[in-house]
C-alpha cells in the first residue's frame, strides 16, 4: 500500500460527525476498506452509517459503488486515512510516453472527472463531463 501525507493545500477534510472516531483506531487496511468510490454525488448527503443500505436498495447505486483501486493511495494524517491519492499523468511531448507527474488527491465527499467527452457536430461542441466522488463507510460494512 502506499501512502501519501496529508498537506493543509489538499484542502479542509470534511468528515461526517463521528466518522474520524470511527477509524481512530483501526488498522490502515481496515481504514481503506472505509471508502469507496460511486459516480452519484446523492451519496455524499447520505449519513454514513445508513450508506450501506441506500446503495444495497439501488442496483444503480450498487453498480456504481466501488471500494478504492488498489493502486491509489492512502492519504495520512496521524495515523489515520483522511482521504485518498492518485498518480497523475502527463504526456512527455519529445517521447509521447505518459509518465507520473505528481499527484492528485480526494478528500471525503469531492468528486474528480474521470472521463470527459466531447464532439463537434458543426453548430459547435457538445462537451460532458462524468464524475466519481469518495464517500465514507461505517467499519462494520458488508459490501465487500
Amino acid at each position: 500500500m502506499k501512502f501519501l501525507e496529508y498537506q493543509e493545500s489538499f484542502g479542509p477534510i470534511c468528515w461526517q460527525e463521528g466518522y474520524e472516531e470511527e477509524l481512530a483506531g483501526l488498522s490502515v487496511e481496515a481504514q481503506w476498506r472505509c471508502y469507496a468510490v460511486t459516480e452519484y454525488k446523492a451519496l455524499t448527503k447520505v449519513p454514513y452509517r445508513e450508506l450501506e443500505q441506500a446503495i444495497r436498495e439501488s442496483r444503480v447505486y450498487t453498480a456504481g459503488t466501488q471500494p478504492l483501486p488498489e493502486r491509489w493511495y492512502a492519504v495520512m494524517k496521524d495515523g489515520v486515512m483522511v482521504g485518498a491519492g492518485r498518480d497523475a499523468y502527463a504526456r512527455d511531448e519529445w517521447t509521447g510516453r505518459w509518465e507520473v507527474s505528481g499527484q492528485k488527491t480526494l478528500l471525503p465527499y469531492e468528486g474528480y472527472v474521470y472521463e470527459t467527452t466531447s464532439d463537434n457536430n458543426g453548430a459547435g461542441y457538445k462537451e460532458r463531463e462524468w464524475y466519481r466522488y469518495l464517500i465514507c463507510l461505517p467499519a462494520d460494512h458488508t459490501l465487500w
